[in-house]
């Protein structure tokens, strides 16, 4: 299993930045990794959960109404299904937990903030299975974020680790889901001065109070930050506009991204471009660039 793992850890990283089209937009078909459990069957199992999250749901009376949320999936390829929550567990944000059986009750082994969006694997639906986590923003912050989490093996358990962040901003234009590139395009900024902004749209007037902004620009980035293009929409001047993940190579002069609740790992910045002074560069492409 050792080598098996370690196989998906490489093609986890490889592969999931190749799949903006899928967890930006995606509902998770359910049908296709819990098998053969009815509400009762949940109920029965949740009650071996030895957390906090059963006490919350119990006493606000609402652990009917979240069994939609708990899932019975072997992630971790360990042959023994986990219990995964998704949803409301008593905080200001959505968080998913995943629940292992220890011997006579199910601990908690990940608890995260973000709800689940995406399930990946790399060999026809079988676990171990890679996540996608998408944190709304709260407590007056404007950043969404998207998380990706791998298995990575320790010792002889597997966990599941952050491996690719992406942050957007609320109110943010999203491409269509069948306008993504299939290969996504490099490309590094050839203005000394240029805006990342919300909107494929120039606009330097309308104020956004909840923002706190002039126009729609989010981000100020200079000559030679990179990035890469996923889509493209053309506005109604035919100016062409590029959806485009921006790496940070160079911290950006301003913006009002941020990493989200979970950690400080390194981001990438989501957002609409001109395309008209980006320059195409492969130069810096490696199998690692998400």
């Amino acid at each position: 299993m050792k080598n098996l793992v370690l196989c998906f850890v490489f093609l986890c990283i490889v592969n999931v930045g190749y799949t903006q089209n899928y967890f930006f937009n995606e509902k998770i078909d359910w049908s296709n990794y819990e098998k053969g459990y009815s509400s009762e069957n949940k109920r029965n199992l949740i009650e071996n959960i030895n957390d906090e999250l059963l006490t919350y749901l119990k006493n606000n009376k609402i652990i009917e109404s979240a069994l939609e949320n708990f899932h019975i999936v072997d992630f971790n390829l360990d042959g023994i299904p986990e219990i995964l929550y998704s949803g409301d567990a008593g905080t200001d944000a959505k968080r998913t937990l995943i629940f292992e059986f220890d011997y006579s009750y199910y601990k908690k082994t990940f608890d995260k903030f973000g709800e689940l969006t995406n399930i990946q694997s790399v060999i026809n639906k079988m676990p171990p299975y890679a996540f996608t986590l998408k944190e709304e923003a709260c407590c007056g912050g404007f950043a969404v974020i998207y998380e990706s989490f791998c298995p990575v093996l320790e010792g002889s358990e597997i966990k599941f680790m952050p491996s690719v962040k992406y942050s957007s901003i609320v109110g943010m234009s999203m491409p269509e889901s069948d306008s993504y590139f299939e290969t996504p395009i490099p490309f590094k900024v050839k203005n000394e001065l240029y805006y990342l902004r919300l909107n494929p749209v120039i606009d330097n007037e309308t104020v956004d109070e909840n923002l706190h902004i002039t126009g729609n620009v989010i981000s100020q980035y200079t000559v030679d930050s990179k990035g890469y293009a996923i889509s493209e929409k053309q506005d109604q001047s035919g100016r062409t506009w590029w959806f485009v993940i921006m790496h940070n190579n160079i911290v950006p002069q301003k913006s009002i991204f941020s990493s989200g609740s979970n950690d400080e790992n390194h981001y990438y910045s989501l957002g609409w471009m001109s395309n008209k002074f980006l320059e195409i560069d492969t130069s810096f492409i490696t199998n690692t660039d998400f």
